[in-house]
């Protein structure tokens, strides 16, 4: 399976300085170009709607497509601002003053949207990558709010970038999303040829060691800081962990699992004016569909005391799975790499118990 995912010379550091100059990189341009757009937003906050449509070009961008009700037409210019850049105001009073030919303050407000917060993550998790390489941040253009066929553009830059890094479809993204917690047996039978240094260089560690097993193969290894960490509005520490949190946030972006689109745009309204021309999930199900006949592929948490292990999905279930923690780590270890991630272990404050909870790394992409 991994030959299939990962035609790529992932234990040459060539690989990863070209990847990390030029795809990071080329993220990063595009998520710094949105974001200054959304900051010309925020700088219009409490600003009069009634003075600023003065200017025919803001009278387009704040008014375009909006009706006599208040409301707004399928292709409305207003609408999208409001939708993608959270640009809100009282839309009724600023018609009922125009039909009144009155004049009145209406002020511009700034509404937190998702896709602003996920930017602001992702962005945050990238600078931090940058940083930690020395790489040169690149000078990036931006659109005048105004523009709106720029700034629609810059959307669509925004979405094609970021689905060409995603792991579903960039092997290299993959495979640094793939170390973020499993057994070292695992890793070496994924990765024949992974070596110390590549685990240096993304920051993958120690997480967990069940030390009466005096067996290394059986030690945890991965990304220590995302084992808790909430990947909605976490920032990494390591380059590893700071890009797998980029590549979930940008998955939570673009995917949809319902069958309506509409019930898609509600979720994800950038998703109406981008055109997604695929279904990720989809594409992320024929990706790993090697391991879907392992048991081990939804979420689910496991009691483990001392040689003895039982999983269930669901606290008041009965054990889908019972068994040794050897034959445990030995079944889990390669969906942990390619489907799963480890959420929490806990340490029950008595000899060699714990619970470890697990779910799908993609979550929302459900078989």
């Amino acid at each position: 399976m991994t030959d299939e995912i990962l035609d790529i010379r992932y234990y040459d550091t060539a690989t990863w300085n070209d990847y990390l100059n030029n795809e990071v990189v080329k993220l990063y341009s595009s998520v710094v170009k949105f974001i200054k757009i959304y900051d010309q937003v925020r700088n219009l906050v409490g600003k009069n709607v009634m003075d600023l449509i003065k200017d025919e070009k803001y009278e387009v961008i704040l008014l375009g497509g909006v009706k006599e009700d208040g409301s707004f037409t399928e292709f409305s210019v207003s609408k999208f601002y409001k939708e993608i850049f959270g640009l809100t105001f009282d839309t009724n009073a600023v018609v009922s003053l125009l039909r009144a030919s009155s004049t009145g303050i209406v002020p511009i407000q700034f509404k937190d949207i998702k896709l602003y917060n996920k930017l602001q993550t992702i962005y945050s998790n990238l600078d931090f990558v940058l940083r930690a390489k020395n790489i040169t941040k690149p000078n990036v253009s931006f659109p005048t709010l105004t523009d709106y066929k720029s700034v629609l553009e810059s959307l669509r830059e925004f979405a094609e970038v970021s689905l060409n890094f995603l792991s579903v479809y960039n092997p290299r993204t993959f495979f640094i999303t793939s170390l973020r917690g499993s057994t070292l047996k695992a890793f070496k039978i994924a990765y024949p040829r992974l070596d110390k240094e590549i685990f240096n260089l993304f920051g993958v560690s120690p997480v967990w060691s069940f030390s009466y097993l005096n067996n290394r193969d059986y030690e945890i290894w991965g990304y220590n800081d995302i084992v808790s960490g909430n990947y909605e509005t976490f920032t990494g520490n390591s380059i590893g962990s700071a890009l797998t949190i980029v590549n979930y946030n940008i998955f939570s972006l673009f995917k949809c699992t319902y069958s309506s689109p509409s019930l898609c745009y509600t979720e994800n309204p950038h998703l109406y004016y981008i055109n997604l021309d695929r279904s990720i999930c989809s594409d992320y199900d024929n990706l790993i569909s090697k391991v879907k006949s392992s048991p081990f592929s939804v979420v689910f948490s496991c009691d483990i005391e001392n040689y003895s292990v039982w999983c269930r999905h669901r606290s008041k279930d009965p054990p889908f799975y019972t068994g040794n923690i050897v034959d445990f780590l030995e079944k889990v270890g390669l969906p942990l790499i390619y489907v799963l991630k480890l959420s929490s272990i806990r340490d029950e404050h008595t000899l060699n118990r714990l619970e470890i909870y697990i779910y799908e790394y993609l979550l929302g992409c459900h078989w």
